[in-house]
């Protein structure tokens, strides 16, 4: 035998070395699974479904003429809705026979109950009062609480509900088979003739034909807004609806007067928690306001029964509501005995009980297109006709009969450019522009709100442009006293009391819009609201003590801010929203909550402002329960935002600014797709720049009911710098978890990157664009595991 040499044996490892080999593997492990980790990410919305930006049809006179959202359902079919609206009146539909749909959903009182809360089978109260059915073939939910998904799906809870007609579907498919002149339709449009399923059908494509959109708001909009449309009591009431004093437009927004989203207004009741659905308790589906004037009762439960009483609950009543958090937009409201009346008069302006002459082809309209009451039933039975006349009607058409405004136009005739003198109304010049105009006004002080909806009006200030964008004295602030430029001013406080009796100084709807070198000052609402509009200018606007906003557009597609000057606004100065296509640019905003504020939008660049003195420097939020569901494609760069160390007391109740903690430079919350570069962040005590989910804000149950995305994706943030920053963190900021810094990530979201040189950041160590994607994952992964670990 040839014995082995030693060289030719395998070489053991050290024992020493056995640790250091199986932490290294370890380490590699540790590597690949938080490398592998499945990170979170927020469902997709596409583009076209984003519900950014104005919503307008074209060609449009004005701006509040806008795009429907596609009506649910197939092709119309006269035949199908015809046998639906015989099944609607006729009482066979319930189990005993004596009640029909049309019970609690009467013609005469808007397709609603004439009864507070709608009846029982057995007569006793039930526990909601029956919604209208106006326009519920825009509805993509069903129910005050959305429990339903189609108008079928409702048709077929009711049937079966106990508490509505109690009927077992499976009688009432045989009781109607049993009825000749039912059978023989069924048999005609299905091959299955009458089933729970065709009834439903038959049920829905009635209803579907119950569009209301012909009221004198619609004839307003379309242009005839001078003379023949609105009285000018309900103009005036227009403009309190969309004023941010009252905030209504904010949740029902034209074109149907409803968001269809749902909102926790201070009306008791579960709500969508009662649906056995993830919803937020007591929380209720917004209701449209067409022909809300012919209702009975308002609200789920049918606690008050005038419009007047609704205006007193949002103003007032709401506010003692302690059973939940109210929505944001309900932050209650002052208005005279005359502002109340114009509010209620706009929205009689709603009513509309013609269907569109595309549905007459069926046999239940009259010569004007209003849904008739039959006169009999197929099954033979007693239609139910007790109910008493709705005296809405009265109100109705003594409101109607008001005095309209009718402007003096002679002295503007002739020309493109309408001269406004001191002493002069804006409001009449406006009234007599065409598409195209110019009201230029004179330097002097107009006490008046001015609204303005037709398309391509530019409203300018009579004076030389200024030579700084934006315009500052040496102390920073706009230039007051005689170094004042001689601009035309706005002026809320008609009595020089310091009772500001204006809620807004300009409401603008029309596209085309253009407003520079005016100065706003003592209003409750806004400065400059533009609503739903495309291509809008606001330049050298100086907003001063104008309530939530100072430049408001919201809505809108093609915003343009650019050199203005916002201070102590009481939510945010220079503020766009729910809109696209955004430039903010050499704005100033100074002492107010929010400096700058871009909310639920897609596609801004804002560049070149500065921001300091506020509680919050420059906002970027996606929120809750608004139509637009996104915030998304911002560039955010060359902006200074310095000293925002305000105390937040002079916050709104109920806004969502009021919880920006006080030392705020910029706050991104829940956005993706930015890019934050080269801005200069300098002492802001809480923090230079966070980026944050929404559960920073809000509980689960009202985010994932709200259908918009909750984490920050794809954010990078690079080459800013910054300079005393965290020195003394607001306590909100800790008790999320978080220390003062100059850049905060609350480790939530994914394909978020940080690439700054020179700043104190948390977590400490962030992951960089540079680094591979293997170790983007690995560092992000890591501090997600902490913090819930943590």
């Amino acid at each position: 035998m040839t014995a082995t040499s030693p060289a030719s044996l395998p070489r053991r490892l050290p024992i020493w070395s056995w640790p250091i080999l199986a932490l290294v593997a370890i380490i590699l492990i540790l590597i690949i699974v938080l490398a592998a980790y499945p990170v979170p990410v927020d469902a997709p919305i596409a583009p076209e479904n984003d519900g950014a930006g104005a919503g307008q049809t074209e060609p449009s006179w004005t701006g509040l003429l806008r795009e429907w959202l596609p009506a649910t359902g197939g092709e119309f079919d006269p035949k199908l809705a015809n046998l639906g609206y015989q099944l609607f009146f006729d009482p066979v539909m319930s189990g005993d026979n004596s009640r029909a749909c049309a019970t609690c959903h009467n013609p005469d009182y808007a397709f609603s109950d004439p009864n507070p809360v709608s009846l029982k089978p057995d007569g006793t109260p039930g526990r909601r009062h029956a919604p209208g059915l106006w326009n519920v073939a825009f509805n993509q939910s069903l129910f005050w609480d959305g429990r339903a998904s189609s108008l079928e799906e409702q048709v077929k809870m009711v049937i079966a509900d106990p508490n509505e007609l109690d009927q077992n579907p499976d009688d009432l498919v045989k009781e109607i088979e049993a009825i000749p002149a039912y059978d023989s339709q069924f048999k005609a449009l299905f091959p299955d003739g009458v089933t729970t399923d065709n009834i439903a059908l038959a049920l829905a494509t009635f209803e579907r034909t119950l569009v209301s959109d012909g009221s004198a708001f619609d004839e307003y909009a379309s242009g005839q807004h001078v003379v023949d449309a609105l009285t000018a009591q309900q103009r005036r009431g227009l403009g309190l609806f969309r004023s941010a004093g009252t905030r209504c437009f904010e949740c029902h927004s034209a074109p149907n007067f409803t968001d269809s989203n749902f909102a926790v207004t201070g009306v008791p009741d579960q709500g969508r928690n009662d649906t056995g659905k993830q919803g937020q308790p007591y929380a209720f589906k917004t209701p449209t306001l067409r022909n809300v004037a012919l209702r009975a009762a308002f609200f789920h439960n049918g606690a008050v029964t005038t419009l007047d009483g609704v205006v007193k609950h949002y103003a007032e009543d709401s506010q003692a509501f302690k059973l939940a958090a109210l929505d944001r937009r309900v932050a209650g409201f002052t208005l005279t005995d005359s502002e109340r009346r114009d509010l209620v008069a706009f929205l009689f302006a709603l009513t509309d009980e013609t269907i569109p002459e595309k549905y007459w082809a069926v046999n239940y309209v009259d010569k004007a297109g209003r849904v008739v009451i039959p006169s009999s039933a197929p099954s033979g039975l007693k239609l139910t006709s007790d109910v008493p006349p709705n005296p809405a009607r009265a109100a109705l058409a003594e409101v109607s009969a008001a005095p309209h405004d009718r402007p003096d136009c002679q002295k503007f005739s002739g020309s493109n450019v309408l001269t406004v003198k001191a002493g002069e109304s804006i409001q009449a010049a406006v009234d007599c522009a065409a598409s195209g105009d110019t009201v230029e006004v004179e330097p002097g002080v107009y006490h008046e709100r001015v609204v303005i909806d037709q398309n391509g009006i530019t409203l300018r200030g009579k004076a030389d442009e200024p030579a700084a964008c934006p315009l500052r004295a040496d102390d920073g602030r706009f230039p007051e006293g005689d170094d004042a430029p001689k601009w035309p001013v706005l002026d809320g406080d008609s009595n020089g009391d310091g009772k500001y009796d204006l809620t807004d100084a300009v409401i603008a709807s029309g596209s085309d819009f253009k407003m520079e070198m005016f100065i706003a000052r003592n209003y409750t609402g806004n400065g400059v609201l533009v609503e739903g509009a495309r291509n809008v200018t606001l330049r050298h606007v100086y907003a001063n003590d104008t309530g939530l906003y100072g430049v408001y557009p919201v809505h809108s597609t093609g915003v343009l801010l650019e050199c203005n000057v916002v201070t102590l606004a009481h939510d945010a100065g220079v503020y766009v929203g729910q809109s696209k296509d955004i430039v903010m640019r050499n704005n100033l905003a100074y002492d107010n909550v929010a400096g700058m504020e871009i909310e639920n939008s897609v596609n801004a660049e804002a560049y070149g402002n500065e921001a300091w003195g506020n509680t919050g420097g420059l906002l970027i939020f996606v929120l809750p329960n608004l139509t637009s569901k996104v915030s998304t494609g911002m560039n955010i760069h060359d902006n200074y935002v310095h000293d925002n160390n305000r105390p937040k007391k002079d916050a709104a109740p109920g806004s969502l600014v009021a919880l920006v903690p006080t030392g705020t430079g910029m706050f991104i919350m829940g956005n993706d797709n930015a890019e934050i570069t080269n801005n200069r962040l300098e002492n802001n005590d809480s923090f230079g720049i966070a980026l944050v989910s929404l559960y920073q804000a809000f509980k689960q149950e009202k985010i994932a009911s709200a259908g918009v995305g909750p984490l920050p994706e794809n954010n990078h943030i690079y080459g800013n710098t910054y300079s005393g920053n965290g020195s003394s963190p607001d306590p909100a900021v800790g008790k999320a978890g978080l220390p003062g810094a100059d850049v905060l990530w609350d480790t939530r979201g994914s394909g978020n990157t940080f690439d700054e040189a020179n700043a104190a950041t948390f977590p400490p160590v962030l992951p960089s664009k540079n680094a591979p994607g293997l170790v983007q994952r690995m560092v992000s992964n890591l501090w997600a595991i902490l913090s819930k670990l943590l």
